[in-house]
């Protein structure tokens, strides 16, 4: 992976951000892609005022807007800082022009974008079949880092419940 950092550096701009600070949202209309070095982020949809968390993004993981990467209005989505975090914002245009002309960097990011699908449909389906428990045990058997790293109330978002209900789930023992 630091071949391919190394490869697209060029193009990208090292940011150090406080916690609160937004790189998406509907007022952003840069087309730029995020390697994260350091720190949290979350990625959310604001509908009809509430915050549904989808993602929760950490050090050594990518983060984007496929919305406004493919020129489409983004009406509801977020990517915020959580954390003091270090990113490397890159541009979407000058990027894909280096990516098209490297066998490396073209597979590199056809297979994160892979992995990015396998993990939207996994969470989709964890949302159509799994109950609140269910997918609170699911977390913390698979994310339990996250923990203490992320405000609870960005997980119970994140998990589709409330505070009180994940609060409730943390203090059981079963």
């Amino acid at each position: 992976m630091n071949t391919i950092l190394e490869e697209l550096t060029e193009f990208g701009e090292l940011l150090c951000l406080k916690p609160k600070i937004k790189i998406v949202s509907p007022s952003l209309k840069d087309k730029s892609f995020f390697f994260i070095k350091n720190g949290y982020l979350q990625k959310y949809y604001s509908i009809k005022g509430k915050k549904h968390v989808f993602r929760l993004i950490e050090s050594g993981d990518y983060c984007e807007s496929f919305t406004v990467l493919q020129g489409e209005k983004n009406n509801y989505e977020y990517i915020e800082t959580v954390s003091d975090t270090v990113i490397i914002k890159f541009d979407y245009q000058k990027s894909i022009i280096k990516i098209n002309n490297s066998l490396m960097l073209s597979n590199f990011f056809k297979d994160l974008l892979s992995n990015f699908l396998f993990f939207q449909e996994k969470r989709i389906l964890n949302f159509l079949a799994l109950s609140p428990k269910e997918r609170y045990k699911e977390f913390i058997e698979t994310n339990y880092q996250k923990i203490g790293k992320y405000p609870d109330h960005i997980i119970a978002s994140y998990l589709g419940i409330t505070k009180e209900t994940f609060s409730r789930f943390r203090n059981r023992k079963s």
